[in-house]
């Protein structure tokens, strides 16, 4: 996990940034970009604060990945 606040004395609004589907690390690694780790950026210069987390199986968190069809869907 990643706490990312700003550099003032707090206390401050927090945000918890939450990935979308598939295998996604604490910055939503995509296609050279690093999104999450932009906003949490932004959010901290604005006076917020933030909270990102890897995936399970992912990054640097342990256990393994679960694609969707692993969860026993039935039509």
């Amino acid at each position: 996990m990643t706490w990312c606040c700003p550099q003032a004395p707090g206390p401050f609004p927090a945000v918890l940034l939450l990935a979308g589907s598939g295998p996604q690390d604490r910055d939503e690694h995509v296609a050279g970009h690093r999104p999450f780790l932009v906003l949490s950026d932004a959010l901290a210069r604005a006076g917020i604060a933030s909270l990102r987390y890897d995936k399970r199986g992912v990054g640097g968190s342990a256990g393994r990945f679960r694609h969707r069809h692993d969860f026993g869907f039935r039509p």
